[in-house]
């Protein structure tokens, strides 16, 4: 129609509220909050007199579109991140087709952390109940509600970016693993596995060097609140993962 600029040539960022799961808070909230109660409470409710279900052919397929999404995730961080570089001269908000990229990609990514709340479901239904921790349980709903509230507030520092380049990097690396470990002819061959926490580790170290980083640096709008929850949160999942990977590795090879 004559006269409707299409959103990646408008600094108008109003069409975020249209997109799926934004504008309102109340559909991430029902979400998050039937997530816990399912995964704490009525799935091992339901599970308590059941025989774990198996779910190998599933589980391999959810791993494996897990792979294809982290795959375009990566692409589209990788992208945008050229387009911007890691040490830009203007904001992202400067250029309505950058800006439209940016928003679009955090949807994309905050999708994908949607999807994987399924890994615990797996868990419950397996009911492998030691792996529902509070390191996997606040990972995971944390960075749901993480970067769906960096979209909705429309906050545009690079370092949301970088956080995706990351760890859709390191979810590669990781479903990737989990798809080959359903095989437990080629699974026992697997070494690699502590790696994967070690690179959780090191990506989060690096997410936070760079966010302090862009804060000095950076000639946009950088809020201090931005900073702080960035900086706890991050150092919050870090000694989370610390913890665990002292618990399951070095104790393991201490015994």
């Amino acid at each position: 129609m004559d006269g409707v600029v299409p959103p990646w040539e408008s600094k108008d960022a109003s069409y975020v509220d249209s997109w799926f799961l934004m504008g309102s808070p109340a559909k991430i909230i029902i979400i998050c909050v039937s997530y816990l109660v399912f995964v704490l409470k009525l799935g091992p409710y339901l599970m308590k007199d059941r025989q774990p279900f198996q779910l190998k052919n599933v589980i391999l397929t959810y791993n494996i579109l897990q792979v294809i999404y982290s795959a375009y995730l990566f692409k589209l961080a990788t992208v945008i991140l050229y387009k911007s570089g890691l040490s830009p001269d203007k904001c992202v908000d400067e250029s309505p087709d950058l800006q439209y990229e940016f928003y679009f990609g955090t949807h994309i990514y905050t999708i994908a952390k949607l999807t994987e709340l399924l890994d615990t479901v797996f868990f419950v239904l397996r009911k492998k109940y030691n792996q529902v921790s509070v390191l996997h349980v606040y990972h995971h709903c944390g960075i749901l509600l993480y970067s769906w509230a960096m979209l909705y507030f429309k906050f545009t520092a690079l370092s949301i970016i970088v956080l995706g380049f990351l760890n859709t990097f390191v979810h590669l690396v990781m479903y990737s693993y989990y798809a080959v470990s359903t095989f437990p002819e080629i699974a026992k061959y697997i070494w690699w596995k502590k790696y994967i926490t070690k690179m959780q580790m090191i990506q989060f170290v690096l997410i936070m060097m760079y966010v302090v980083f862009e804060y000095c640096t950076s000639p946009c709008l950088f809020s201090n609140k931005l900073l702080v929850t960035f900086l706890i949160n991050l150092s919050l999942v870090l000694y989370l993962f610390m913890d665990f990977y002292k618990k399951s590795y070095k104790s393991a090879k201490n015994k």
